[in-house]
């Protein structure tokens, strides 16, 4: 008996059946085409959210059935869907750039607030320029154009370019504290690789070789030999406390962090991704009630070491010392970030009463698990996959394939090396672990 297909919806807004083989796909993002031909996200509650990325899927899938049909209707399918997309997108003010939001109302990102995506602007790049040389349509290769210099657009100004001191960078999402998240910009560079080689277009091009150049300067820092795993990012945060020997009454009135040289003060809201001092144990006043004081901070592997930097109120009339210490944890393939399992003591500062600035630098020796890990929290009927240790290696390939990357190549083939050394690393020692590329 025939397997039952996912139904995408696709009847009902005038378009073909979408390719067989990519019907886990559909029903695992559970796509379901709008009203207007986007293909959408269906939600919980039943409603069709417009997911920015999808419609980059979709055109590729029906030029795809073109490419191995030459039936006209996947073409004529391709435009209704790239029309409906260009539909969703807005105007990036002053940049002669468009873009599709995430915004917060859609529920489609964990990232709070309105933005967009560098990895899924970049996704439109090649499936919207075939679909220009196919149709000789302009506002195609217009739009191409316009996508491209949404690239270009400075973090600061709303956009998802970032100056490091390394050289530039193009981020996943945009960071009030940039995370520089491995398989996000390593898609970019090969999707403005592909386009650029497609197309000829040589600010693309020139775009991706600055940001290798930068790739190649901090790619060792995405390395964790001693577990034989790659850093998802180089970005992450910890806890860290303060605990007083005397006074008895203090308060952290600021804690900030420094990534790349750059400070970063306490964020508005108690979200992880920014610096804050967390409720737990202060009173109405936000002074500690039993002589210590937590606190979440934000720290990355671009830096050599870090620098914290807090601003610590003492109500005594007599001077004290103060005791820091930062969270730890091992590895664990099933989480997304340290757990955190014993605190290590960093450094003992004597206080005076009143206002103190106080400054702590701690060595990276310290924090292995910060920029963590790939992990293994994929699951498929058979068990547990790190879907980006392999991601990484496939888009250096890639990558490779447009540009010869003696860096990048010699990571890629250490990277694999590591895969035969999985099945002998304790913390990878799980019977649900599968060792395999996840299919």
């Amino acid at each position: 008996m025939e397997k039952q297909r996912y139904d995408t919806g696709y009847k009902e807004v005038g378009l073909p059946q979408l390719p067989v083989d990519r019907d886990f796909m559909y029903s695992f993002y559970k796509l379901w085409f709008m009203q207007d031909g986007y293909p959408g996200k269906r939600m919980d509650d039943g409603s069709i959210s417009a997911h920015p990325i999808y419609g980059a899927y979709i055109v590729h899938d029906y030029l795809r059935l073109f490419k191995e049909t030459k039936e006209k209707k996947y073409i004529e399918a391709a435009k209704k869907v790239a029309d409906a997309t260009l539909s969703h997108m807005q105007n990036v003010p002053n940049f002669n750039a468009i873009a599709f939001y995430y915004e917060d109302y859609k529920n489609l990102s964990y990232h709070a607030g309105k933005f967009y995506s560098g990895l899924t602007q970049a996704r439109y790049l090649t499936p919207l320029f075939r679909l220009f040389k196919i149709t000789k349509e302009e506002k195609y290769n217009t739009a191409v154009i316009k996508i491209l210099n949404s690239l270009t657009v400075p973090q600061s100004k709303g956009g998802v370019c970032i100056q490091t001191s390394f050289g530039i960078a193009i981020e996943e999402y945009p960071h009030n504290i940039p995370t520089y998240v491995l398989n996000g910009w390593t898609t970019i560079i090969m999707e403005l690789l592909s386009y650029s080689h497609q197309s000829k277009n040589t600010r693309a091009h020139e775009l991706a070789l600055k940001n290798i150049a930068t790739l190649e300067k901090i790619i060792n820092r995405y390395d964790c030999p001693e577990i034989s795993l790659s850093r998802y990012q180089l970005t992450g945060f910890c806890y860290l406390k303060v605990i007083s020997q005397a006074p008895k009454i203090l308060r952290v009135n600021n804690v900030a962090t420094y990534i790349d040289h750059k400070k970063y003060g306490m964020g508005a809201t108690n979200n992880r991704w920014n610096n804050f001092v967390c409720d737990n144990d202060i009173d109405e006043n936000r002074y500690a009630k039993n002589r210590q004081v937590l606190m979440n901070v934000v720290l990355s592997q671009i830096n050599d070491t870090q620098m914290i930097e807090f601003e610590i109120e003492s109500k005594s009339t007599k001077p004290g010392k103060l005791d820091f210490y930062i969270s730890y944890g091992d590895y664990n393939p099933f989480v997304s970030a340290m757990p955190t399992k014993r605190w290590i003591w960093l450094d003992q500062y004597a206080i005076q009463p009143g206002i103190n600035k106080v400054a702590l630098q701690v060595e990276n020796k310290n924090l292995p698990m910060i920029g963590y890990p790939t992990n293994f929290t994929k699951k498929l009927e058979d068990g547990n996959y790190n879907v980006y240790h392999w991601m990484h290696i496939h888009n250096f390939k890639k990558i490779n394939k447009y540009y010869e990357s003696i860096k990048l190549e010699y990571i890629k083939k250490k990277w694999m090396e590591y895969i035969k050394e999985w099945r002998r690393v304790d913390s990878l020692d799980a019977k649900n672990i599968r060792y395999l590329r996840p299919k």
